[in-house]
């Protein structure tokens, strides 16, 4: 199977000290990308991938793969913990001249 329009990369992933192999991430990654884009409506769907989202990424991916509190929660606590982690990330990002967190008109 071949993953395209991923968020953040395989090679970008490991230099970030990582160490899971392909499989395990590019099923985690998708995951992380599917939460990303929920919240922010697509935002980075055809446009910049900025070094926040990188780093955002980093962080759910080892959260869904590893955070024992995380796999042990229910969906409600899932949805909190992934908000903390896109707030601290992305709050402040812009895309498209928008905040990509923004939620109004």
């Amino acid at each position: 199977m071949e993953y395209s329009g991923q968020y953040l990369t395989f090679e970008e992933f490991k230099a970030m000290g990582n160490t899971i192999d392909l499989v395990p991430f590019n099923l985690a990654e998708e995951e992380a990308r599917l939460i990303v884009d929920r919240e922010t409506f697509n935002r980075f769907r055809n446009g910049e991938r900025p070094t926040e989202l990188k780093h955002c990424m980093n962080k759910l991916i080892n959260t869904i793969k590893y955070d024992g509190a995380y796999l042990d929660s229910n969906e409600d606590e899932k949805r909190k913990i992934e908000n903390r982690i896109l707030k601290s990330y992305l709050l402040n990002v812009i895309a498209d001249n928008e905040r990509v967190l923004f939620r109004g008109k």
